[in-house]
């Protein structure tokens, strides 16, 4: 057999086997998924406002000088 045929052989099976798992999960999961895994976790508490809020950009570069180079 040539060489080439086997390593083509072993990209295809390296390629159709995620596929193919990819494929089983999507036909094996829930179809609806529950309203509570969408909700934002905040430590326990009860989110309030919006996600996105503005910052100082100080809080930023404070705990980016922290860091090791």
């Amino acid at each position: 057999m040539n060489e080439w045929i086997a390593v083509g052989m072993l990209a295809l099976v390296g390629l159709l086997i995620p596929l193919a798992m990819m494929a089983v999960s999507y036909l094996i999961r829930p179809s609806v998924p529950e309203t509570s895994k969408r909700a934002t976790y905040e430590s326990g508490e009860v989110p309030t406002g919006g996600t996105r809020i503005r910052f100082n950009i100080q809080y930023y570069m404070v705990a980016r000088a922290r860091l090791p180079p």
